[in-house]
């Protein structure tokens, strides 16, 4: 899966479910679930974890979840949720 499928991938379930990834990303709260969501399923083979692995691949999206997670309130909330 290349990043233009991997960003249109809509989220099958949970908290984002009928969103697609590059909505999920849009703010940074979204942006560190798809990071914890792709380490939950680092042993899954399946299009959930194939489209999260190909999203987080892309250098731009890196330097989006570095800045997310160098801002303090969300790291300082992370684990309320």
């Amino acid at each position: 899966m290349n990043f233009t499928q991997a960003k249109n991938f809509v989220m099958p379930f949970g908290k984002y479910k009928g969103l697609k990834l590059d909505d999920i990303a849009a703010d940074g709260e979204g942006l560190l679930y798809i990071d914890w969501l792709s380490g939950e399923m680092h042993k899954d083979t399946g299009p959930v974890a194939t489209a999260l692995r190909a999203y987080l691949a892309d250098n731009s999206i890196q330097a989006d979840l570095r800045d997310a997670m160098d801002d303090s309130d969300i790291d300082a909330n992370w684990g309320d949720r």
